[in-house]
């Protein structure tokens, strides 16, 4: 279980920064995200 959170939240952190550079929040199509 300890590696699914370690991966959880590294998956988290990669995402973060995706929607940072990528500025999904933007879309109108994953704005709900």
């Amino acid at each position: 279980m300890h590696s699914i959170a370690i991966f959880y939240r590294v998956f988290l952190k990669q995402l973060n920064e995706y929607i940072k550079e990528e500025n999904i929040f933007s879309s109108p199509s994953l704005g709900l995200i």
